[in-house]
């Protein structure tokens, strides 16, 4: 191979090497500013999606003020009281915790005595 030839390839070669480079540079400009586009379009709606945020918190913190504020602190007098008028007149405060516990015990046997009268009768 001569010099000439051997130049010869070496302009083609690189005549294309330069054109690949230009169109390669070409294709990242285009993704740089799809990526910057999108950028600011990502950037858009993280902000929506803080805003939303933002708005959702004011919104409950404002809801959960109000109902502490409605609400009594309760004291446990308040609470005994409270649970004797849930009681109403049937059981006082001080219940029998023997009276408490048979009850318990009727209404376990009352129970297994309901599912096992079927069982036994089939």
């Amino acid at each position: 191979m001569s010099q000439s030839e051997f130049a010869g390839i070496i302009s083609d070669l690189s005549s294309e090497i330069r054109s690949r480079l230009e169109r390669l540079e070409n294709r990242v400009h285009a993704l740089e500013l799809t990526l910057s586009g999108r950028s600011e379009e990502f950037a858009r709606i993280l902000e929506n999606k803080n805003d939303a945020r933002r708005k959702k918190k004011f919104s409950s913190k404002g809801s959960n003020s109000i109902n502490k504020t409605k609400k009594q602190h309760k004291t446990p007098q308040n609470h005994k009281e409270e649970s004797k008028n849930k009681l109403g007149p049937l059981k006082s405060a001080k219940s029998d915790k023997t009276s408490d516990n048979s009850v318990k015990r009727d209404f376990k046997r009352g129970i297994k005595d309901v599912f096992s009268k079927p069982s036994n009768s089939n």
